[in-house]
This record gives structure tokens, C-alpha cells and sequence, in this order.
């Protein structure tokens, strides 16, 4: 099962959920008959034709992305049940790993964040550090996904590293030994945070929940910006799923 996420503005959208049928995704409501079939021709016609191979779960998956992305909504994103479960293992839990946060930056895998009292943080690693290779495997084009697979695991197992640190000529490889990571989770908020995480999840406005709360406008924006640092969010659009995926928010 796929989701939808996205924030509230007019009307809260939240999680929409995508149940598998036969393969690929069905969505459970009424559909103009004709646009229906125009979108059962093309996937005929790609799955015909298309040299490489795609199953019928693939094409769904795609047009679903490829429609989600249409929306221009800085709120709207489709997360395959993959790439649920890293987000919520990333902002809020336990996971066996070497305690650092990554992201895609023009096809490379960059640290982003260090997490104290973590193998990264011992070994000095450094936001900024790009990785090059794990174990044995080149890193060239790869997503966070692919990344996140091999960097986690049993804690005590061991896996190595290669870095290019800006400014340094000669690639740093370090070998790590996993440990148990903790993750800041919604119980490490105060309740005046988990209030304003909440509203901002569902579309308000700093002014608005200022009003509401009953404070002021440079307020809200310093609990926002503490509540990021601390669940090492990088942007509202995160804040949004993290909201979401840990029943912040509840959708329609």
C-alpha cells in the first residue's frame, strides 16, 4: 500500500491510501469512463511497446507519481510502503546504523547531519562528506534508499565507508561497527511543541496559530525552527509527513 500525504489549507487531504489489485492500484472512487479508458490505452500501449520491462504494479506506481507530481503542491507526495517506513525509522525510533542523516545533492549521496553519540560522530564525519563507496560498491546515482539499505543493519555488524570531503584530496574510508540509534521521536517535544507541529501540519500560518495560541508571530516561528533542529527535519514539507506518519494529523 502506497500514501498520498499531504497538508491541510482549505480541506486537511492527509494520507489516501492505495490498495494493490491485481498488480497495481486501484483508486476507490467514481472515474469519468472516458478518461479512464484513455489512461487504460496509453498503459496498454507503454507496456506494449516500452522496450524495458515493466509490470503492471510498475506502470500504476508510475502514472500515480507522475500524477501526484502534476498537482504542483509542495504538500503532495506518494511514498511506496519502502519509502514509508525509512521516513518513519528516520524521524522517530530505534534503527541499527552508524547514526547519520543523508540526502541527494546532483546525483551524490551528502551528509546532511551527524547524530551525536553515534559511530559517525566518533569516526568525525562531516555534514558535507559525500559518500563514495560502501563496502565493496561504487555510490554513482544512487538514492537514499539504496544508501539507507547498506548503511543500516544489526547493530555490532561492521561496514565501511569511503567519504570525498571538501578540500581534501584523498577519499577517507572508515570502518564502522553498527549500533542502536535513536532517532528524537514526538515524545522529546514539549506539549507547546507538539501543539504548533500539529497546526502547522494542518496548513495554518504562523500568524494564524499565533492568534490561536495566544502569542506572538516571532514565537511560532522560533518553536518551528527548534522543532526541526531537534527532529533533524529539513524542510515544512518533512514536517508535514513526520506530522502525519506519527498520528498527528488525522486524514479524511
Amino acid at each position: 500500500m502506497s500514501r498520498i500525504i499531504r497538508s491541510r489549507k482549505a480541506v486537511l487531504a492527509s494520507i489516501v491510501a492505495l490498495p494493490l489489485v491485481a498488480g497495481g492500484f486501484m483508486l476507490q472512487s467514481r472515474v469519468v469512463r472516458g478518461s479512464q479508458a484513455l489512461l487504460d490505452q496509453v498503459l496498454q500501449l507503454v507496456n506494449e511497446r516500452y522496450v524495458d520491462t515493466l509490470d503492471t504494479g510498475q506502470l500504476y506506481e508510475k502514472a500515480a507519481r507522475g500524477l501526484v507530481k502534476e498537482l504542483n503542491d509542495p504538500y503532495s507526495e506518494l511514498l511506496a510502503p519502502k519509502e514509508l517506513k525509512a521516513f518513519t525509522t528516520n524521524t522517530g525510533g530505534h534503527y541499527g546504523g552508524i547514526g547519520m542523516q543523508i540526502e541527494p545533492q546532483q546525483n551524490q549521496i551528502v551528509i546532511s547531519k551527524v547524530f551525536p553519540n553515534t559511530p559517525a560522530e566518533a569516526a568525525g564525519v562531516r555534514e558535507g562528506d559525500r559518500i563514495i563507496q560502501i563496502d565493496t560498491i561504487r555510490v554513482v546515482n544512487w538514492t537514499t534508499q539504496q544508501a539507507q539499505d547498506l548503511l543500516m543493519g544489526t547493530p555490532g555488524t561492521k561496514v565501511t565507508v569511503k567519504f570525498a570531503r571538501p578540500g581534501v584530496a584523498n577519499p577517507i574510508e572508515v570502518h564502522f561497527t553498527r549500533a542502536q540509534i535513536h532517532v528524537p521521536a514526538v515524545e522529546d517535544l514539549t506539549a507547546r511543541q507538539r501543539e504548533i507541529l500539529q497546526l502547522v501540519a494542518e496548513g495554518y500560518s504562523a500568524k494564524e496559530i499565533a492568534s490561536q495560541l495566544k502569542t506572538s508571530h516571532r514565537t511560532v516561528e522560533f518553536h518551528k525552527a527548534k522543532i526541526m533542529e531537534q527532529l533533524h527535519l529539513r524542510s515544512t514539507t518533512d514536517l508535514v509527513k513526520f506530522a502525519m506518519v506519527h498520528g498527528l494529523v488525522t486524514g479524511l
